[in-house]
Order: C-alpha cells, then sequence, then structure tokens
C-alpha cells in the first residue's frame, strides 16, 4: 500500500509559486486518491511535489475534490463503470478460459457465462454486496488475517471503509463470476494515471487452475490501459 502521509503529488503544474517557501495551512483532497485532509504545507518545489510536515485537524470541504484532471477523469469513469454492472468478457479471455478448461479434460465447462464486474462498497446497490461478500470470503480462505488496530483489513478494503486513520475509500473489488458465482477477486486502487496497485487477487479454491485469474487479470489490464494508467504494482513474496 502506497502511504502517503508525508508526501502527496497534486498534479503537474498545479501550482507555480517560485518566490513563497510557505503556502500556509491549506486543503489537499482528492475524491480518486480518496486523501481527505487539511496539511501545512511548508515546501513547494517547482515539480507541484508538496512536502508535508504537519497535519491540521480541521472539517473537510463538502462535495468531490480532485488534485488534477486526471484523477477527475478516471474516478468518473470507474463510477460509471461500477454502474453499468457486469460486462461478458473479451473473447480473447474467454479462449484463455478455455483452453485451461480442455487441458484438464473439463470441456463440459466450457462456454459457461463468464462475466467480470467493477464493484464499490460505497455504492449502495443490493446486487453489490453479495458480490462483495463472496469476494471477501475468497480472500478470507486465501489469505492469513492483515490485522491493524484488532481488525482484519481484508473486508475493510473489500468495502472501502476507514479504520484508524487509515483511507481504504478509494479501493474496488474485480470479481469474475461464472454463471453469476463469484470464482476469482482481487482489490483494486488506482493512484492518477501513474500508477495502480492490486494488493490481493485471489481464486477460489474448488475453481484454481481453470483460468480464471489469467482471465481476470486480463480484464483488469485491459481497464488500466483503457484509462491510460502507466503501471501497476503487484504483491510479491520476499523469495520472488
Amino acid at each position: 500500500m502506497i502511504h502517503i502521509a508525508k508526501t502527496i503529488w497534486l498534479g503537474q503544474g498545479l501550482y507555480d509559486n517560485d518566490d513563497n517557501d510557505s503556502l500556509g495551512p491549506m486543503i489537499s483532497v482528492c475524491q480518486n486518491l480518496m486523501s481527505g485532509l487539511l496539511y501545512s504545507v511548508t515546501n513547494v518545489r517547482r515539480s507541484s511535489m508538496l512536502v508535508v510536515y504537519e497535519i491540521v485537524d480541521y472539517e473537510l470541504p463538502k462535495g468531490k475534490w480532485f488534485c488534477c484532471e486526471d484523477c477527475s477523469r478516471i474516478h468518473s469513469a470507474l463510477q460509471n463503470l461500477v454502474l453499468r454492472g457486469a460486462e461478458i468478457i473479451p473473447a480473447p479471455v474467454s479462449h484463455i478460459i478455455n483452453k485451461k478448461l480442455e487441458e484438464k479434460g473439463l470441456t463440459d465447462e466450457a462456454g459457461n457465462d463468464v462475466q467480470w464486474q467493477l464493484l464499490s462498497g460505497k455504492v449502495a446497490s443490493p446486487d453489490h454486496h453479495p458480490l462483495l461478500s463472496k469476494a471477501a470470503a475468497i480472500f478470507l480462505d486465501c489469505f492469513d488475517p492483515i490485522v491493524m488496530c484488532g481488525r482484519d483489513l481484508v473486508p475493510i478494503m473489500v468495502y472501502g471503509r476507514n479504520l484508524a486513520g487509515q483511507e481504504f475509500g478509494g479501493m474496488y473489488s474485480v470479481v469474475l463470476t461464472v454463471n453469476s458465482i463469484v470464482v476469482s477477486a482481487g482489490i483494486l486502487r488506482i493512484f492518477c494515471r501513474v500508477v495502480a496497485e492490486l494488493p490481493l487477487v485471489a481464486t477460489s479454491r474448488e475453481n484454481q487452475g481453470k483460468g480464471y485469474f489469467q482471465a481476470l487479470f486480463s480484464c483488469i489490464e485491459r481497464l488500466l490501459c483503457s484509462l491510460n494508467v502507466e503501471n501497476l504494482v503487484l504483491p510479491a513474496s520476499e523469495e520472488s
């Protein structure tokens, strides 16, 4: 997870200040990055990188605020995709699954209704809750708890909640369903067009080895390419 408590990026050319070393207290809020805090900014470089030394506890402004046009564009696209609901996977992605199933002699499963969907815990849709619950169950079955302040972070990330000053509201769940049943899921967060992270991804144990993870990852790659996101950060073990 990218930590932004000390340094935050507000977008190229957002500030042009050659004379003053301090702008005093100012609000830095980004609905896409979900970094809604009032910072005391004491140094502004020409590159628009703000070095933060003090966090001041003030009430946040109402409405949606974005640090740059890219974040506004990405946030709008993601929200629209969430509202659109499930989508049929592209033919090349379907081919990945069918090839794996044929290799395992599971040809009877080929041709199933396979869809992918972007979900947000902040969108109050009754249709999303069972999918989010199943995604959380897959993660909890495949991973050890990630504990902070006595709470497991996995459900908090899936539902985009906050915990002890940590903001997870910018996280989305991406699921792959077969005949409306979630078989593979990932947690995705996009930090402007520069980088996105995929901290968790898993396939239910009974469906592993069938190409579902590859299919889900391909859908995520296609999504990021459509948003012009340049880099994707993946989890890795110390041995890898």
